[in-house]
């Protein structure tokens, strides 16, 4: 396992390689998340080089440049050329599977891309039955706690360092195994030259990336993608969401789901996974992950 800086067009990017000498994997995390998230799914991707990277503004790479999926595909594409992966599947999760998207729909030759669950926050005519108030309002109410969260302290010393790191292994217990979250905690944070701790991704990500996900239309990009396309559909509702979000989040349930069933019976390269699980589920089905990533590798 070795781990590189990589530069690209728009920043630099922080790389694990773990090795393996079969067909290249390349992992991409979600917004607001680390490299670390891949922890459960990565082991049963075996018989693989596998590689994950940080995004932009979250772990240990910069702090820096365009926040759009054109960018972060860039920066795919890069880590790529970089490291002689030839020609790798991409897996990404959330806002890395919007990235993986875009990539796939410039490589048609790619062996294949699995978004997992990476749809952005909609278009209205996919909330089916909620009027264009009721919508705002709900968009209002969740762009208020995302600046809620980002208005918390994001840095601190030593002793704030430690506490933060207790909350992160308390929430997520003894039901993820204890190394792979350790690896989460210690990915979570860097520290600056006079000591003081920073908590990653960098808070600024959030609002550099809620205006490109407001003009979002990511059916344009799935129908664009000529190679094989695996797409998550997670149905869980999140826990974090308000209780009164229910209506809204089910109407774009029903809605997003009617938009992939049409998306995977008029085009033969997408399959359309639907899951009971919540939108975290590389941490729940993990193995299920990795199989449909081994699914678009070449046999070995």
């Amino acid at each position: 396992m070795t781990e590189h800086h990589i530069t690209t067009p728009h920043g630099t990017v922080a790389v694990v390689d773990y090795g393996g000498d079969g067909p290249g994997v390349l992992l991409l995390h979600g917004g607001g998340r680390t490299l670390a998230d891949w922890g459960l799914v990565r082991p049963h991707v075996r018989g693989r080089r596998v590689v994950a990277a940080d995004l932009r503004w979250h772990g240990f790479s910069s702090d820096e440049g365009d926040v759009s999926l054109e960018a972060n595909a860039d920066d795919a594409e890069a880590i790529i050329d970089a490291l002689g992966l030839d020609n790798p599947v991409i897996a990404g999760h959330s806002l890395g599977g919007m990235v993986a998207a875009v990539y796939a729909a410039r490589h048609p030759a790619s062996p294949g891309v699995v978004n997992l669950d990476g749809h952005g926050i909609g278009t209205p005519d996919q909330y089916e039955g909620i009027s264009a108030e009721e919508l705002q309002t709900f968009r209002n109410e969740i762009e208020q706690l995302q600046n809620e969260h980002l208005a918390q302290d994001a840095s601190g010393d030593d002793a704030w360092h430690e506490a933060y790191v207790s909350k992160i292994k308390s929430d997520y217990g003894a039901e993820i195994d204890a190394s792979v979250v350790d690896a989460l905690a210690v990915r979570s944070f860097v520290r600056d030259h006079d000591g003081t701790w920073y908590l990653r991704p960098n808070p600024r990500h959030v609002a550099l990336l809620q205006p490109v996900l407001k003009s979002l239309r990511m059916f344009d990009i799935y129908r664009a993608v000529e190679c094989p396309l695996v797409i998550y559909h997670s149905t869980r509702p999140e826990p974090w969401l308000p209780p009164d979000a229910a209506k809204v989040t089910g109407a774009y349930q029903r809605g997003l789901a009617r938009d992939l069933k049409a998306l995977e019976s008029e085009h033969p390269n997408v399959r359309v996974r639907t899951l009971d699980a919540t939108h975290f589920m590389i941490f729940e089905v993990p193995e299920k992950v990795a199989r449909d990533i081994l699914s678009l590798t070449p046999d070995v």
